[in-house]
């Protein structure tokens, strides 16, 4: 296993990608990463999270995809099946 991973995805970028797509943190937070909880809990991960030098590299990873497919397709989110959404979530 390789102990060096390479590029990273800093919580500046994640924050840029965030406004870019023009949400808030805790729909950030809903729809694109799937973080669960109350609103506070949120807020608080999300801003931990755009204030570090590195974002785990799964969520660098996820929240790149999405921004892709986000730009690719006029500023629409995937649609997710059935069982993997969230309850009110915004179809």
């Amino acid at each position: 296993m390789p102990s060096h991973h390479g590029g990273i995805m800093t919580g500046e970028q994640l924050k840029n990608i965030r406004m870019k797509m023009e949400m808030g943190r805790h729909a950030f937070a809903l729809k694109v990463i799937g973080y669960l909880g109350n609103d506070r809990n949120i807020d608080t991960r999300m801003r931990r999270m755009e204030a570090e030098e590195e974002v785990p590299l799964y969520i660098g990873r996820l929240v790149w995809l999405t921004w892709e497919y986000y730009r690719q397709h006029n500023g629409n989110l995937p649609r997710y099946p059935t069982n993997l959404q969230i309850e009110g979530e915004d179809e």
